[in-house]
């Protein structure tokens, strides 16, 4: 959060979520620059994607790149959920739809950088990759042939 300047560094709300095993949080690096920040991601224990965010909180013109990953890592750790990932994945889903609601009621905003002002249920919505989704996108994806240059740490 320091590295890229933005929200995870100010909010003990993703601490706590990690302690009740409803979201993590993974950075995501370029290969060739292992030490370099590139994203940092929330994600659900199914591997939906709550928030994919770089320096700033922003998503660059490099973001594609990341979104072709994140598809693809989707797919890829599908096989080895267990029934209890898929458990807590369901608790945090039904969660995440109350945050949002939750957040809409109260009229909550964006408080800083270039999303400042936004409804903070909107920006989060749509950052979201549920897994569903993304698997179909991944096998799109792997039939034209692309290769990652990303890791997940």
């Amino acid at each position: 959060g320091r590295a890229l300047r933005h929200c995870i560094r100010f909010s003990d709300d993703y601490y706590e979520r990690i302690q009740r095993r409803e979201s993590y949080i993974a950075f995501l690096r370029k290969a060739d620059q292992p030490e370099k920040s590139f994203y940092t991601l929330e994600f659900e224990p199914d591997g939906t994607v709550r928030q994919k965010r770089t320096s700033g909180d922003r998503q660059n013109v490099d973001f594609n790149q990341a979104v072709s990953f994140i598809k693809k890592w989707q797919k890829a750790i599908q096989p080895r959920l267990t029934e209890e990932d898929y458990r807590l994945a369901k608790v945090s889903a039904s969660l995440r739809v109350e945050e949002f609601k939750e957040l809409r009621k109260k009229n909550a905003k964006v408080w800083h950088g270039h999303l400042a002002g936004m409804p903070l249920a909107d920006v989060l919505e749509a950052d979201l990759m549920e897994v569903s989704l993304c698997i179909e996108d991944a096998r799109v994806t792997e039939a034209d042939g692309q290769n990652s240059e990303l890791v997940a740490a």
